[in-house]
């Protein structure tokens, strides 16, 4: 995932965050980053949904444009708290950002996601 550690320093999110809203340890949030260990699809999914980006953008240069940069700076503008509102709406809609919601939807997306590779 290339564009995951530009992506989280443009938008200014700290890996906290983004581990508590992937229901994942802030260790394996960074081996991500790292290389050391590949997301499962529905992380990548996730990820992709909290930013608002295609999920191409993780993986490929090419896909990293104007709209992507300007939106991330848009994120980076917001406050802690508002960074994790706007994240969590993101992947959970108008639900309230909570363990149960964001499990439910990465459940949902591992299902659907695996039934589309299979």
């Amino acid at each position: 995932m290339k564009n995951l550690i530009k992506i989280r320093e443009i938008s200014q999110v700290n890996q906290k965050i983004l581990a508590k809203l992937l229901n994942i340890t802030v260790h394996t949030y960074r081996a991500f980053e790292q290389g050391k260990m590949t997301p499962p699809p529905e992380i990548i999914r996730m990820i992709a949904m909290m930013y608002r980006i295609d999920d191409l953008v993780l993986f490929d240069s090419a896909y990293f444009d104007q709209n992507v940069i300007n939106n991330l700076i848009k994120i980076s503008k917001l406050s802690q708290d508002e960074k994790y509102s706007y994240l969590a709406s993101g992947i959970l809609g108008e639900e309230k950002p909570n363990y149960h919601n964001i499990k439910k939807v990465k459940m949902m997306l591992y299902i659907i996601l695996t039934f589309l590779i299979t």
